[in-house]
């Protein structure tokens, strides 16, 4: 599988994230904020899991991405495919969020963040890419939903 491909992975299997809220503002974010971020940090740790099932919980059922490197938009639908199949062929060994932005406009957040993460194939032989990520949640009965998400690899 190559560089770009695997790209495309990187929100659907989190790894063991490391996130550094510091960067959003110098200011400690606001009740809302720090709900999406835990609602991140709970994606992050669910991700590991492997489980296609409890990882779909965080979508909601319009969700909708659109990366670099499709011809189009994939839909939950899409996710899930994507997901049983990098679940299947890779793990996620490194991984690295630091949210820069977070603007939450009463049930819709925008997240913008940077990352970087490695996986590793079956064989052993291991990818680093890095990026940039908007993601956009919706708040749907108390709890924070992706909506959508675009992302960019900026390591080539």
């Amino acid at each position: 599988m190559n560089r770009v491909l695997l790209g495309g992975a990187f929100l659907v299997v989190l790894g063991a994230a490391t996130m550094n809220p510091a960067k959003l503002t110098a200011q400690e974010p606001s009740q809302a904020e720090q709900e999406v971020l835990t609602t991140l940090q709970e994606y992050a740790r669910v991700s590991m899991s492997g489980k296609v099932d409890e990882i779909m919980k965080y979508f909601h059922a319009r969700f909708s991405a659109w990366d670099y490197a499709q011809a189009g938009p994939v839909d939950r639908a899409g996710l899930r495919e994507m997901l049983t199949f990098y679940l299947t062929e890779y793990r996620q060994t490194a991984f690295n969020i630091e949210p820069a932005a977070i603007y939450v406009h009463g049930d819709i957040a925008i997240l913008h963040a940077d990352y970087d993460e490695v996986f590793t194939d079956q064989a052993g032989v291991e990818t680093p890419i890095a990026g940039r990520w908007t993601a956009t949640l919706l708040k749907e009965e108390g709890k924070w939903l992706f909506l959508s998400w675009a992302w960019v690899q900026t390591d080539g």
